[in-house]
């Protein structure tokens, strides 16, 4: 028994040189970079503060009253290194470009700026980033087959009034179908040309599909969109190299649709490669929404094209 004891104090204090050592290595990372005003704002000063003063009587009770040097040990290292994220929080060593402070008012400034951000973390869990436009395509889609019932309607008030969006949708109408198609679509590659994190977007890409659903069924228009933004997500989300791709390209056929190209829609890339001049449109996903993307540019008796990317 005496010597299962004695290999319980060992592992003890071998325990609290494990301590020091994870210490150090944390305090080691934090050291040449204690002068940085980015890493000083990064240190929760009032995580600091708590855990002095709940580290504090553990400490004395340990040191006097239990007399368990190991464990006073141990918690007396945490006091040091909450010490010093303590200081490092306040911005102790940073660089003031106007007057010097003293730690007191160091102190009160971080205190204060920390006050000012208290609330980021719920309002990033209530209200996610690009709100605005989720709630945008939210809308679009919901919209799509001409008209927002009341099922959708309690839907998208919900997500509103969750991410406190001031949106009134009672009297939005829709576009032509066309447009409608096209503006969702570029409402999606918006969103994402904005990098939002890879869980957000799975999930926006989840709740189109709850949105389509609303109503208890998915009508035509939202299957022959969904076709083509679900696989717009496909490809943020995995990179998906095997996903059909389907460029559509036009060819103006005399001087005066070639200027009028030029003129209308400067932003297509000229392409010369194709046996001749033409312009690319863009590379989609469904054949489908190619094929509608073609029948808009034939409607003005415009040379049009599919080719398959990959």
């Amino acid at each position: 028994m005496e010597i299962l004891i004695a290999l319980v104090g060992w592992f003890a204090y071998a325990s609290v040189a494990i301590g020091f050592i994870k210490s150090y290595l944390t305090v080691n990372k934090i050291w040449s970079r204690k002068h940085d005003q980015n890493v000083a704002e990064s240190i929760s000063v009032y995580a600091a503060i708590l855990g002095l003063i709940s580290a504090l009587p553990f400490f004395i009770k340990y040191l006097i009253i239990d007399q368990d040097y190991a464990s006073a040990l141990q918690t007396g290292i945490g006091l040091l290194v909450g010490s010093f994220f303590f200081l490092v929080g306040i911005g102790f060593w940073t660089k003031q470009k106007s007057e010097k402070r003293s730690i007191w008012q160091r102190f009160i400034r971080a205190i204060k700026k920390e006050n000012d951000e208290a609330t980021d973390l719920i309002k990033a869990l209530v209200k996610p980033k690009h709100a605005e436009r989720i709630s945008k395509i939210f809308v679009q889609l919901a919209l799509i087959d001409g008209r927002i019932d009341d099922a959708e309607k309690e839907l998208l008030e919900s997500f509103h009034k969750l991410w406190k969006l001031d949106i009134d949708i009672t009297n939005l109408k829709s576009t032509n179908q066309t447009l409608s198609f096209m503006e969702l679509r570029d409402s999606v590659v918006d969103y994402l040309d904005y990098a939002p994190p890879v869980e957000q977007a799975a999930e926006v890409k989840a709740l189109l599909e709850t949105i389509a659903k609303a109503d208890n069924q998915v009508s035509d228009d939202e299957k022959f969109i969904l076709d083509e933004i679900y696989n717009v997500f496909e490809d943020y989300l995995n990179g998906e190299e095997d996903l059909p791709k389907y460029e559509v390209l036009i060819a103006p056929q005399n001087q005066d649709q070639e200027t009028m190209i030029e003129r209308l829609i400067p932003d297509f890339t000229k392409v010369t490669d194709k046996g001749g001049v033409c312009y690319r449109v863009g590379e989609y996903y469904s054949l489908n929404y190619a094929q509608m993307i073609c029948q808009k540019y034939r409607s003005m008796n415009i040379f049009t094209a599919i080719e398959q990317a990959n």
